[in-house]
This record gives C-alpha cells, structure tokens and sequence, in this order.
C-alpha cells in the first residue's frame, strides 16, 4: 500500500493539468487487486472498479476541492506548476493511501465473515468502503 500510495504521489506532481488523474486509476486498481490477492479472495476487476469509482465520489467535497485546484493551479507557467503538483502529489498519496486502508477493512471484515465477496457489489459493501475511506480520510488531515 505504501509503494502504490509513493507512486500516486508521484503521479500527482506531473505537471500536465488533470493528467494524475488518468495515471492514479492503474496504480489504485492494482494496490486493491494485490490487497485482494494478499487476503486470498478473488474479486473481479469489474467489481474492484465499481467499488472504487463510488468511494472516491463519496470522498467528498475537500478530496475535489483539492484536485481541482491544484490542476488549474498547474497552468500557471513555473510556480504555479510547483505548487499545484506539490498540492497535487500530497493529495494524491492521501487519497491512495486512505482507499488501501479503507479496502484493507473491507477485506478484515469478509474475511471475519462479517460480510461476503458478493457484497462488494452491493449498496452494503459500497457503504462499508465509503465509511471506511471517510473515517481514515479525516484520520489523515
């Protein structure tokens, strides 16, 4: 987690606006998929991206905030590329880092058997990773 979560940021201080986005997606998905594999379950992509693409829309209005700034932020020739990419690159290793520890949870609570595999693509497992990626999200600011 901690290797996707350096590689987000990373991707986060590329200096081309809104480009961290499409470069985060593989890096995220990958982090999940060995966490699943980690766990010994085997989960589908089209699941794994499901549950993703609903966490990070529950992230909130400050995880958005962030983005949006730090990439307009980034059309600024020289220090507002800086800025915006360093801007960019902490906010992109939090969010990674937070959906690693959130899916970590997910995994702890099927494996207990609190929770099945089926349920990650129901309302109740996107629920469960959306409190999880909320509460370790407000653990990191």
């Amino acid at each position: 987690m901690a290797t996707a979560a350096l590689a987000a940021a990373g991707e986060g201080a590329a200096p081309l606006p809104f480009a961290d986005c499409a470069m985060m997606i593989p890096t995220q998905l990958g982090m999940i998929a060995s966490i699943t594999v980690i766990f010994g379950f085997n989960v589908s992509k089209s699941i794994i991206t499901a549950l993703l693409s609903s966490t990070i829309g529950s992230g909130g209005a400050t995880v958005l905030g962030k983005t949006v700034v730090s990439n307009i932020l980034k059309l600024i020739p020289g220090a507002g590329s800086i800025l915006g990419g360093a801007i960019s690159a902490g906010t992109a290793g939090v969010i990674t880092a937070a959906l690693g520890e959130a899916y970590i949870g997910v995994m702890e609570l099927v494996f207990k058997g609190d929770m099945s595999l089926d349920d990650l693509s129901t309302s109740k497992g996107r629920e469960a990773m959306s409190k999880l990626f909320k509460k370790k999200l407000k653990e990191s600011e």
